[in-house]
């Protein structure tokens, strides 16, 4: 059987039923990312809030690269066409 993708089963939407007319509700939001997830019961809150910290522009920079990288390799497949 064909259905959507894990992802959207994940935000808690549901398939209506067939012949259901559509839902105009707002979709569900994704959850937040694992470096800023909320604070477990038990964790020690200023240790979870120094690791945010201390990963914040690790995660950024990691996403800076990725799009860069992204970008060369754009140039690198425009440069060879025209080469």
């Amino acid at each position: 059987m064909v259905g959507p993708p894990s992802a959207f089963r994940r935000m808690g939407a549901t398939q209506p039923a067939a012949g259901a007319p559509m839902s105009t509700s707002k979709p569900t939001p994704r959850a937040p990312h694992p470096s800023i997830a909320p604070t477990p019961p038990g964790a020690w809150k200023p240790g979870r809030a120094l690791l945010r910290r201390a990963v914040a522009p690790i995660d950024r920079f990691l996403q800076i690269e990725a799009a860069s990288g992204i970008l060369l390799i754009l140039a690198a497949a425009i440069a060879s066409t025209m080469a």
